[in-house]
Formats: structure tokens, sequence, C-alpha cells
């Protein structure tokens, strides 16, 4: 297939043959119009381009290792959509502890947006087939580091696991998706 993933230092590494601009077609093709909700506003990209918020890479490129996503991920700026904070994180806050994330450049838009949930999906191993819910910032929230999603991800591990052990049978983590 000519795309692979592999994990380094808690990092994943997206490794791309010569069918990278293949790659990157496709995956610019499968957002729709999910990509203009994506794109960074422009209190986003100032602070992700101050120094002062921290040192993080901030521009993801295709060869780059993916750093981990947080469930602030998409809204560190913003309130989050599943409510668990109303507002963005303070200044102060951001100042002190960075503010972590990053972009890519739009193929479609040559604009600095957020990764798509099925680009976030893949980096993630989550398998293909599953439906994210819309709109796509708040998809991220959910793929994102102690996630909803990925507490039932690993829920469903943890029952499936102890069910073999008991010689009991409960659905694989795929189906508590």
């Amino acid at each position: 297939m000519g795309f692979g993933a592999s994990f380094l230092g808690g990092r994943v590494q997206v490794v791309v043959d010569q069918n990278e601009f293949a790659c990157q077609h496709w995956l610019a093709n499968q957002h729709g119009t999910d990509e203009q909700e994506l794109q960074l506003y422009a209190h986003e990209l100032e602070a992700y381009m101050d120094p002062a918020m921290g040192a993080d890479k901030r521009l993801a490129e295709m060869h780059d290792i993916a750093n981990t996503l947080l469930h602030s991920y998409p809204n560190a700026l913003t309130k989050c959509h599943c409510q668990c904070r109303t507002s963005p994180f303070s200044k102060s806050a951001l100042l002190s502890k960075g503010l972590r994330g990053y972009f890519v450049v739009s193929v479609k838009h040559n604009n600095p947006r957020f990764l798509h949930p099925s680009e976030a999906a893949l980096l993630l191993e989550i398998p293909p087939t599953t439906v994210v819910p819309h709109p796509a910032r708040a998809s991220l929230a959910f793929l994102g580091l102690a996630s909803p999603l990925q507490l039932v991800r690993v829920y469903g591990h943890l029952k499936s696991n102890a069910g073999a052990a008991a010689g009991q049978l409960f659905p694989s983590p795929e189906e508590w998706l």
C-alpha cells in the first residue's frame, strides 16, 4: 500500500513511499466541506505561531513524527464541544503549560488546518470503518488522548481480555465502538 505507521518514543512515525503524492491527493479528496471547518481561525494561528506558547513544532509535514493528539487538540482556544470546558484555556495557563498541537496545510485551500478526523483516526489505529460524529472539530476532540472514544476502546480491550482470562465471551473492542 505504500503507507505505514510505527511507534517511536510515544509518537507515531508515518512513512510514505513513492506514492506520497497519491496519498495526499486521496486524503485531500476525502474531507469534502469538513476542511473549511478545520481551518485555523486567525486567533488560533496567531497563538500557534507565538513562541511564548511553547516550542512544539507547529507545522506537521508528511514525513514528520506526529505528536500525541490531546482531547483539547481542536479546541484549546475555544470551548470544548463535549462541554467539559465552557471557555478557552486561559492565556496564563497556555503560557505556563504551553499550547499543544500542530496543523497541516490544506491541499485544497493552501491554508493551515487541523487534521481531519479520518487522518487522526488513521494515526490512532482506529478502524477506518468507525464513523465519527460531526462537526469535524467535535470528532477530533472525541479522538484525542483521554477522549470518550479512546476510553471506550480501552475499556473494550480490558473487558475482552478479562473475559477471555475468565473463560467468558465479551464483545471485541470494535463491537464496543
